[in-house]
């Protein structure tokens, strides 16, 4: 049964980095955060770098948005965070797309 047990937790593991997913939120990245949601899914399929949140994917990498547009993707501007302390920029998105990018390797 054990044995069965830990089969079973390395397939889904296994399963899970194949996937190209992974669960971001606010609490893991601090003031780096750069959404105005609490927290996603970030996923990377053949170089496009999508967040999704409820039902929505949002296009995060130029890619995805050339692509992603076209099919119902939103353009992560959606729910882009204002820099507070750069009045007129956003907090840095590319912690976020080098994580996608990892994803799709």
């Amino acid at each position: 049964m054990k044995v069965e047990l830990l089969l079973c937790a390395t397939l889904l593991t296994s399963v899970s980095a194949f996937s190209g997913t992974l669960v971001l939120s606010r609490a893991q990245m601090k003031e780096a955060w750069p959404f105005t949601v609490e927290r996603g899914t970030l996923k990377c399929t053949g170089g496009f770098v999508t967040f999704e949140v409820g039902n929505k994917t949002y296009a995060v990498n130029g890619s995805a948005k050339t692509k992603g547009l076209s099919i119902g993707w939103v353009d992560v501007a959606a729910i882009w965070r204002d820099n507070p302390e750069i009045p007129g920029t956003k907090i840095s998105i590319g912690p976020v797309i080098s994580k996608g990018l990892v994803l799709c390797q």
